[in-house]
């Protein structure tokens, strides 16, 4: 009888093991110590509590370390590392760093093994949340337990489903996640995040302000072909970005040190230009004197002169423009094929220069020209009072800061032809932040510096300037138009945010062209030499996915909007189903409740919920099309995100309440007496 109990007692035990498997973990771990690549897309895929084992988080976390320092992993460097964090005697010694290298045969299979991590991590999670919620279905609050159990299920549902889009922060017009180190060319992320901790501004700045000035140093004859069966389709490395955010957040002084290299070198073309031209004037007056003498010595019959050749006119070399008419830029242009770089700290006057409103037909011109410049190529320029000018590549890249009221107020008016939702958009958060006290890493500045040289001195040579993408490469592009097809095809997006991801299968391969071209000037190879990798196209679709694609969507969803009416009445509903912790919300609710939405007609109470719908607060389960009783359900993720902001919205109401409650004893009293 005592072994049959026994043996219950250990099926159960065995049945009540957190899942895990540690053959997996050490298999990642082994990978990690294997193949650079591999730690790569390790520390970009896993975190360290998705392991179970101790042991395995400390030494992910030292690996990690050492991957992102750029320093060389193996079992000996490791095992310092975590001999320099005290770290080395909680995994027993090197000697255990050694056994998983030398018992992991190959880091091929590491992504394999790193899902099954995840996934056990995933189940760990989904145990602990059901135990939390079992336990508060005993509580005597069974509303709130509800609700505690529907943030859960939210909470588990976003950790598992990691391309899901947050829902919008209605509230805050500048709501975006921060840029990773992960999602950046390795190389750079160490001059982007301690040079940002020291100015005191968002490291997305100088992120953004970095990605483009290594664009612009990038020859444009480089090129990718993103499909092997499109031959005559080919990408450069032209990128336009720009940031959004109020003054405090030191948008200037971030993309003046991301462009010091370029600067110093632009400064210095424009010199010697100048003293090219001085001599080129002078060398033109001289020419014609001797023409003049030769001429009127020819026609006195004297002995006239052998006929002099007209100077030839200096290129006019430039990295940077500030501010030109369509007509000079083009003459920078038909001088510079290699491509430039618009760069303005204040864009708000290039969006106006070309409102549709403002100009006229003068400013759709140069529209027009403005989205031929981002594809590059020949073009012909007419002009009513000067002959045509004829450039070869007609290439440029935009970098540009502009304030959020500026943007918000301009936005309603542009023509939505595409020229906005080809930037890279960057949307800051308000609010300063501290300078460090820590000196300026001048040594990271030199790096950065050096890179960005390497990459203007690269030319391409007499062979071949097409990069090749690897197949890894390939497939982590299809995965990503997949991806974004999908989004589009949903038709709940703003139509600008869909004319945005319709722009993706370009900015893609442009961003991967530009990643590999960095490492490849920090590693002084060609850019020919080697095909653009996994783990950079990996890199690039987290950049897309994470950054480019929520900052978007915040501002083509919220800043961008945020002037309508539709907008300010959304703001009001979702304040209320998070001041009532609501799981569904019904049309009688609003109408009760919120006192503008009563106000709307039907078709602008439509567009509120539509807009909610696209922000990601309400979800789309058909019930609303129900008009006896519409309801809509409420994204359970909503409670879990803006958790503070129920809270205030609770107070809020309380506050309110009680003055009414005050206010109307008072009321009593007076009409008593």
């Amino acid at each position: 009888m005592t072994s049959d109990t026994d043996a219950t007692q250990a099926r159960i035990s065995a049945i009540r093991m957190p899942p895990q498997s540690i053959d997996a973990e050490q298999s990642v771990l082994g990978a990690m110590m294997l193949s650079p690549d591999a730690c790569e897309d390790m520390a970009a895929y896993l975190d360290p509590d998705d392991f179970y084992n101790r042991q395995h988080r400390l030494i992910f976390t030292a690996l990690t370390d050492l991957q992102r320092a750029g320093k060389p992993i193996d079992a000996v460097t490791v095992g310092e590392h975590m001999e320099a964090n005290g770290t080395a005697d909680d995994i027993g010694g090197s000697g255990y760093l050694i056994n998983l290298s030398s018992n992991t045969p190959s880091a091929a299979n590491a992504r394999a093994y790193a899902d099954i991590i995840r996934a056990k991590a995933n189940a760990r999670a989904l145990i602990e949340a059901g135990t939390e919620i079992v336990n508060a279905g005993f509580t005597e609050a069974a509303d709130i337990a509800v609700q505690d159990a529907f943030c859960k299920i939210a909470s588990l549902q976003a950790r598992a489903d990691i391309t899901a889009l947050p829902p919008v922060d209605l509230f805050d017009d500048s709501s975006a996640p921060p840029i990773r180190p992960e999602w950046l060319p390795p190389h750079l992320c160490d001059f982007i995040f301690e040079s940002s901790k020291v100015k005191g501004c968002p490291p997305e700045v100088l992120a953004i302000a970095s990605l483009i000035a290594c664009s612009t140093a990038c020859h444009d004859e480089f090129k990718v072909q993103p499909k092997a069966n499109e031959p005559g389709w080919k990408e450069s490395a032209r990128l336009w970005g720009m940031v959004i955010g109020d003054p405090s957040v030191k948008k200037t002084p971030a993309i003046r040190l991301a462009m010091a290299p370029l600067s110093d070198l632009n400064f210095s073309m424009v010199q010697d230009y100048l003293k090219q031209r001085m001599e080129y004037d002078l060398q033109t007056a001289q020419h014609k004197a001797n023409e003049k003498r030769r001429i009127q010595a020819e026609a006195k019959g004297e002995g006239a002169p052998e006929k002099s050749e007209a100077p030839e006119a200096p290129r006019q070399e430039r990295i940077i423009i500030n501010d030109a008419t369509i007509e000079k830029l083009s003459d920078l242009l038909s001088h510079n094929p290699r491509g430039m770089l618009y760069l303005n700290d204040e864009m708000a006057g290039w969006f106006a220069s070309m409102d549709q409103y403002s100009k006229g037909a003068s400013a759709r011109r140069d529209r027009s020209y403005w989205l031929k410049f981002y594809d590059g190529g020949r073009l012909i320029i007419d002009r009513m009072s000067r002959p045509s000018t004829v450039i070869d590549n007609g290439s440029m890249r935009i970098l540009g800061a502009i304030q959020p009221d500026r943007i918000r107020s301009m936005a309603e008016r542009m023509d939505d032809d595409g020229l906005l939702q080809r930037f890279i958009i960057a949307v800051i958060p308000p609010g300063r932040i501290p300078a460090s006290d820590e000196p300026e890493p001048a040594h990271l500045h030199h790096k950065y510096k050096t890179i960005l040289t390497h990459l203007w001195n690269t030319n391409p040579g007499d062979g071949t300037s097409i990069v090749a993408m690897s197949p890894e490469a390939l497939a982590v592009q299809a995965d990503l138009v997949r991806f974004s097809d999908a989004l589009v095809g949903t038709g709940s997006l703003p139509n600008m945010l869909r004319s945005h991801l319709a722009k993706w299968q370009g900015l893609f391969p442009r961003l991967c062209l530009t990643y590999h071209m960095i490492g490849c000037a920090a590693l002084k190879k060609y850019p020919t030499s080697l095909p653009i990798n996994e783990s950079t196209a990996k890199r690039v679709a987290g950049l897309m996915r994470g950054f480019i694609l929520p900052h978007a969507f915040a501002f083509y969803s919220g800043l961008a909007s945020a002037s309508s009416p539709t907008f300010n009445v959304a703001r009001k509903v979702a304040d209320f189903i998070l001041a009532r912790g609501f799981s569904r919300v019904t049309k009688r609710d609003l109408n009760r409740f919120v006192s503008s939405w009563r106000t709307l007609p039907d078709w602008q109470q439509a567009n509120v919920i539509s807009l909610l719908r696209q922000s990601g607060w309400v979800l789309d389960d058909g019930k609303a099309d129900d008009r006896r009783a519409p309801v809509w359900t409420v994204n359970p993720r909503v409670h879990v995100e803006f958790a503070g902001r129920a809270a205030q919205a609770a107070a809020a109401r309380d506050a309110a309440n009680k003055a009414m409650m005050e206010l109307k004893g008072i009321l009593s009293v007076e009409t008593e007496s």
